[in-house]
């Protein structure tokens, strides 16, 4: 699966590019597929952080705001803030 940010809204799709599903978010501005593809993780425009399933199910929220960058790292969630801290969540 591929994970593409369109307009907002965070799209799956297959390798050769066919959409699967639009995973329900309006304001998305990253998206991370985990490399188990069971988690997603999605960044929004105001800082918002969602651990999602590919489903579109909320998971857990990560951070309701202030964040400028979101990853996955093998086992943890890595976030940097808009003050340029980084802070590590563990998936677990």
């Amino acid at each position: 699966m591929q994970i593409k940010v369109v307009n907002g809204r965070v799209e799956l799709r297959q390798k050769n590019g066919i959409l699967i599903r639009v995973v329900g978010y309006s304001n998305a501005v990253h998206a991370e597929l985990h490399a188990s593809g069971h988690m997603l993780l999605i960044l929004s425009e105001t800082g918002k952080v969602e651990l999602r399933s590919p489903e579109g199910h909320m998971i857990k929220e990560i951070a309701p705001a202030g964040i400028k960058q979101a990853n996955f790292s093998e086992d943890k969630i890595l976030l940097t803030t808009t003050k340029g801290l980084i802070k590590e969540f563990p998936l677990k």
